[in-house]
């Protein structure tokens, strides 16, 4: 049940942890309240018609991938530590090859559900000379285990993709199924849809071709500890942001502000741009690093919202400085200071900017005498024909 809190004229429903509706969410169980013991998991064999037709709570189909590495046991280590969840987890792989497309998954009914933004998380591991398509998915949303470099010629069409970044650890003697790392995705639904989440898996590797069969098998899915909640509506339409941080030059960031200019360090090359959601895992596109070696350069940084509903976009744009100081100028050019005013000579145009980026005058017809009240500090100069230029006022 929501918990709603009163605030001003505000209602406001906080995140609700909906786990208990993912059945066998942590492996724990081979049939319905009946609890996993000390002993593998294995699936059914037909000529002994030992073990179990099905993972209890979950779907897939084991008659397509043959052989016996199918199970629930305890081998997720890292340096002989494990990474599971609890007791057990699960895994499926074996000496076949995967389809282009295959799932492990459950569906939540949609009347246990109502409309809104959903967050389920996972365990999931993969091998360093294993990587197909794994990932963690929740309808048509996805996230793929690794970088985006991975996964350039195998999704699949209409799923809409993040990328969780981990890269896996080559497996050592004590650490045969690799370990286990933190997905998650989001989803938003409406009334009377369902929830549909798991895994997914495939036979192609990052470069289209089909993985020739192996055991353990290209594609292997290791996964645990399945998570559901439902994000608060505020947070799941929230796009805005906390921060833009740069590797060099000076930005002070204002949210209500959306287009930032900036000078960096005369000999920058690479500018670092990180932004920093007021919510976290809000999709940012247009950080890292940028090239402006030509002098020049501009990121746009855009922000959506967990629901998609949102969007929020700064520009920054970045000018190297060309100069060391005046020595450098044009003759004809003088930049005069005088009792805290300043007077460029010999342009027609001129701005000056703060070393935040922000633009604190527009001289766009420069006439004689024109001059610019300053207080302490250093500046920005940018002509409109004669370069830029720093300028201290004391």
């Amino acid at each position: 049940m929501a918990v709603l809190l009163f605030s001003g004229q505000n209602l406001r429903a906080e995140d609700i942890d909906l786990t208990h509706l993912v059945v066998n969410n942590d492996f724990d169980y081979i049939a319905d309240g009946v609890q996993l013991t000390a002993v593998t998991w294995k699936p059914k064999d037909a000529a002994t018609n030992q073990g179990y037709t099905q993972f209890f709570g979950w779907q897939c189909d084991l008659n397509i991938i043959t052989g016996t590495s199918q199970g629930i046991n305890q081998d997720f280590k890292l340096n002989n530590v494990a990474t599971q969840h609890g007791t057990y987890g699960a895994w499926i792989g074996g000496t076949n090859v995967f389809p282009d497309l295959y799932e492990f998954y459950q569906v939540i009914d949609k009347d246990d559900l109502s409309a809104g933004t959903y967050k389920v998380q996972c365990l999931l591991a993969a091998k360093t000379n294993k990587r197909t398509s794994q990932r963690i998915f929740a309808n048509q949303n996805v996230q793929y285990f690794s970088t985006p470099v991975w996964y350039e010629n195998n999704q699949t069409a209409g799923e809409i993709a993040t990328f969780a970044g981990w890269v896996p650890v080559a497996a050592a003697a004590d650490d045969y199924d690799g370990a286990l790392k933190e997905m998650v995705v989001y989803t938003t639904i409406s009334d009377n849809d369902s929830l549909k989440i798991g895994v997914r898996t495939g036979g192609k590797k990052k470069d289209g071709t089909v993985a020739a069969a192996a055991n353990p098998l290209w594609g292997w899915i290791k996964m645990d500890y399945f998570r559901l909640t439902k994000i608060d509506p505020v947070k799941a339409a929230d796009a805005s942001l906390t921060g833009i941080t740069l590797s060099a030059g000076n930005l002070v960031f204002a949210p209500e502000t959306s287009t930032y200019n900036v000078q960096l360090p005369l000999g920058t090359t690479i500018v670092t741009v990180a932004a920093t959601p007021n919510v976290q895992d809000v999709k940012i596109t247009g950080t890292g690093d940028l090239d402006v070696s030509s002098g020049t350069g501009t990121s746009t940084i855009t922000a959506t919202s967990l629901d998609g509903s949102a969007t929020t976009s700064y520009t920054v744009n970045f000018n190297v400085d060309p100069q060391t100081g005046f020595e450098n100028a044009s003759a004809a050019i003088k930049l005069i200071v005088e009792n805290g005013r300043l007077r460029v000579q010999g342009v027609e145009a001129f701005t000056v900017y703060n070393l935040n980026g922000i633009k604190i005058a527009d001289i766009k017809t420069n006439v004689s005498n024109t001059s610019v009240a300053l207080t302490n500090g250093v500046y920005i100069v940018k002509t409109n024909n004669a370069g830029t230029f720093k300028v201290v006022v004391n």
